[in-house]
């Protein structure tokens, strides 16, 4: 039933996306995102006649349910329906020349009403002539990609919940940071931000929205520890169900760490226009997003496994052909040739001597396998790695084709590529344009790309390597089309995210109609292809959403 329903949504809707007989509307498209990062719900009204104080919002009332629930009764039962009303107020007090803004989210919590608020962005801001400077909680967008270019790298993203993955402006995650920009001329300006300490990408531990590379990741380290020596595992030594609570627990402990100047990051960004092309270059320094995850001692263990195996078998073979000299001796002095049975007894004992010494070696390895297992029980070895960037972005007009592309190079500590528990380095590219198609329909398209370097030096082993059993490239496009009817009141877009080598994808038919300050939409989210993809995974998470809000 649930593919179905979600089948006959996406049908229905393409029907009418394609749909000649309201070719003759104009309309324009665009990402729900402010353009300089900054959130908020609408225009902000104004106080009081001539007040400097504007306050605005959105008041959301919104139903979810998911396609798995709709399966049987007894999961229909137990639905949940999302959040039933949300919302925003935004706060800006401005002066001669200073701002304030502040930007809430209300997320109603009964059971902690301390929660039920939480700051989106919140920063000052002052300019004296061309120069300007703003701190505080805030979200940046660098680059010039419509959807997750790889230059955007200021603020990290929150995943806990793909259902908001249309806008990027609200998965961004608000950091502290000190802003600064200077303008050179009319066209070109130069930009500093420095974020005192960091914040990785958020995700799900505990529900549908949990991805593989937290709950698939217990087992396939303890694959990769068992390959080593399945004693190790067998001996109990570890399970699953403890090490994925060792993780995560690491994981929550990293958090304190973070908040040091030790990962302190900043960047600088030059931007300008030449003729009719806007280029922009910049540096970053920071730490990738996502940790990397490797056992501590892993690569020791499997080197001293490996050389126990090996003295292990010289010794056995020593022994054997120690063995065998003294049974020629035996038969040699049996048919009275004493001189070959001295030489093979003498044969005899250098093998035993061999046997001795590779035994000893054996036993020494057995001991390094001993304490590098042990250390196993210390937990994994789960870090940010620091990384540099270096990159540039061109964006220009070209025979209606509204082009923007990126290139970027990431450069971590790694530059050999054989420290698994550091990221290879990488080079990340885009490209992407947008423009009036056919019918009245709008499409944006975007490609994004990122390769992997010394990808040969990559360990096959999960334990040793955090990027093994990853491919050298990922490869992802995204294509948006969008139609307004009615006087441009009625909207139908679709968006849909491929993964290229994952063979998966996440596809958002949406309906929206805006009557003035009124929102209502009907949109859904289907996930398809491969189980192990990152979108993938989420296929039992196919869902329909009705929305209404109201902004002031």
């Amino acid at each position: 039933m649930k593919n179905i329903l979600c089948a006959g949504i996406l049908f229905g809707f393409l029907l009418m996306l394609l749909s000649p007989l309201a070719a003759q509307d104009d309309f324009g498209f665009g990402f729900s995102d402010e353009e300089d990062g900054s959130s908020g719900g609408s225009s902000a009204v104004s106080g009081a006649a001539g007040s400097p104080v504007q306050i605005g919002g959105k008041a959301k009332t919104e139903l979810l349910m998911y396609g798995e629930d709709l399966s049987d009764g007894e999961n229909l039962k137990k639905v949940q329906m999302g959040e039933l009303f949300t919302g925003s107020l935004n706060f800006n007090v401005s002066g001669s020349n200073a701002d304030g803004i502040i930007n809430l989210n209300v997320k109603p919590n009964f059971d902690k009403p301390a929660e039920s608020l939480e700051f989106d962005e919140a920063y000052v801001r002052a300019w004296f002539g061309n120069f300007s400077i703003e701190g505080g909680l805030r979200k940046l967008t660098w680059g010039k990609a419509d959807s997750l270019g790889p230059l955007d790298v200021v603020n990290p993203l929150d995943y806990s919940n793909l259902s908001r993955m249309t806008s990027i402006n609200d998965i961004k995650i608000a950091r502290p940071m000190l802003h600064v920009s200077y303008s050179l001329g009319s066209f070109s300006k130069i930009e500093a931000v420095w974020i005192p300490w960091f914040e990785g990408q958020r995700f799900s531990q505990n529900d549908r929205w949990a991805p593989a590379m937290l709950t698939r990741l217990p087992g396939e380290i303890l694959e990769g520890i068992g390959s080593i020596d399945p004693a190790i595992v067998q001996g109990g030594l570890m399970d699953g169900d403890s090490f994925n609570s060792i993780i995560n627990n690491t994981i929550d402990g990293l958090s304190n760490d973070l908040k040091t100047l030790e990962y302190t990051q900043g960047g600088l960004r030059f931007t300008t226009t030449l003729g009719s092309s806007d280029l922009g270059l910049q540096y970053y320094s920071g730490f990738i997003q996502r940790p990397s995850v490797t056992m501590k001692t892993a690569k020791d263990a499997r080197n001293a496994k490996d050389n126990l195996d090996a003295e292990t078998a010289a010794a056995r073979a020593a022994a054997a052909s120690a063995q065998e000299a003294q049974t020629k001796a035996a038969a040699a002095a049996a048919a009275g040739d004493m001189a070959a049975a001295a030489e093979y007894a003498a044969e005899a004992g250098r093998y035993g001597e061999d046997a001795q010494a590779h035994a000893a070696a054996a036993a020494a390895w057995g001991e390094d396998l001993k304490n590098a297992a042990a250390a196993f029980a210390l937990g994994p070895d789960i870090r940010y790695n620091r990384y540099h960037q270096i990159g540039a972005d061109y964006a220009r007009v070209i025979a209606g084709f509204n082009l923007r592309a990126e290139l970027a190079a990431n450069i971590t500590s790694d530059i050999a590529g054989d420290d698994g528990a550091v990221y290879n380095p990488a080079l990340l590219w885009s490209l992407g344009f947008d423009r009036d198609l056919f019918w009245g329909i709008n499409g944006n398209f975007q490609c994004n790309e990122s390769i992997r370097l010394m990808n040969d030096k990559i360990d096959s082993n999960r334990a040793i390597d955090t990027e093994a059993g990853t491919d050298m490239t990922q490869t992802r496009f995204t294509f948006v089309l969008s139609k307004k009817l009615f006087r441009e009141e009625f909207e139908l877009k679709n968006t849909v995210i491929w993964g290229v080598e994952d063979m998966d994808c996440y596809i958002i038919p949406a309906i929206v109609w805006t009557r003035g300050d009124v929102e209502v939409e009907l949109s859904g989210g289907i996930f398809g292809g491969d189980e192990s993809g990152e979108l993938g995974q989420y296929r039992h998470n196919n869902f329909v959403k009705l929305g209404l809000a109201y902004s002031f």
